[in-house]
């Protein structure tokens, strides 16, 4: 690739102007490093190894984050207006919720996320953390429909409770819900065919902060339609009570 040798010359102005189109909203894998005991990523910035302006114009962007700092031996840089987590759970061990209490103040900037349909973050309960995302996007589904699925029956008992109304003055501090992407096959998705009625319906809805209870039900309904399994459950439900009836 040829390099343009007359860049240093060209005026301040247009020069900031280059470097600001090189910031792009990136897809950032993190992940937990044991012997560093933080987290870190090799997704770095590329304006922030390009020149010492160009760095000085890119940290402008993207912060030391997750922890980190400047002095830390491996920086993690992010901006949380641009970037998109990708947490690569698998490092963080058997209870990612001990790391992740680490980093929680950065966890509550997030508002991009990506997370694989086949890990189900302990039904959810650690996704509570991310209060303020805008897009939860999921990855690695499959073209596989579950059998028997009855989608209005299930989408109508799996979210009442976050599309039913609620007095105003639950309203005051609150959350919102994010909405949900499939990444690898979007709106043609069979899989998550339910995303376009909770973004219609759910989407920056307001959840009262102290009622964890509706984040507890979202998440683990999101991990358990994901997986396909959300049928099992209300099937296991139904014959739990048709047993109970007879008896």
């Amino acid at each position: 690739m040829a390099t343009f040798e007359s860049f240093p010359r060209l005026p301040v102005e247009l020069r900031l102007k280059i470097f600001a189109l090189a910031i792009e909203p990136r897809t950032v894998n993190i992940e937990w490093s044991r012997r560093l005991r933080q987290c870190i990523s090799s997704d770095v910035p590329t304006i922030l190894h390009v020149s010492r302006e160009a760095r000085r114009e890119g940290l402008k962007t993207y912060q030391p984050s997750f922890n980190t700092s400047l002095e830390s031996r491996a920086p993690l840089y992010f901006s949380f207006e641009l970037d998109t987590a990708s947490f690569q759970w698998a490092t963080f061990g058997r209870k990612p919720v001990r790391h992740i209490k680490q980093v929680e103040d950065d966890c509550k900037k997030l508002k991009y996320m990506v997370i694989d349909s086949s890990f189900r973050l302990n039904q959810g309960l650690e996704l509570i953390k991310f209060e303020n995302l805008r897009e939860l996007q999921i990855s690695g589904c499959t073209e596989q429909l579950p059998e028997g699925l009855e989608q209005i029956k299930l989408f109508e008992w799996a979210f009442e409770p976050l599309s039913g109304n609620r007095s105003p003055e639950s309203k005051v501090r609150s959350r919102n819900v994010p909405l949900l992407t499939c990444l690898d096959q979007g709106d043609r998705c069979r899989n998550h065919w339910w995303f376009s009625d909770w973004n219609e319906r759910c989407h920056m809805r307001e959840t009262p902060l102290g009622e964890v209870s509706y984040w507890q039900l979202t998440f683990s309904v999101i991990n358990d339609m994901a997986n396909g399994c959300l049928q099992d459950r209300e099937r296991r439900m139904s014959d739990t009570s048709v047993a109970s009836s007879v008896k």
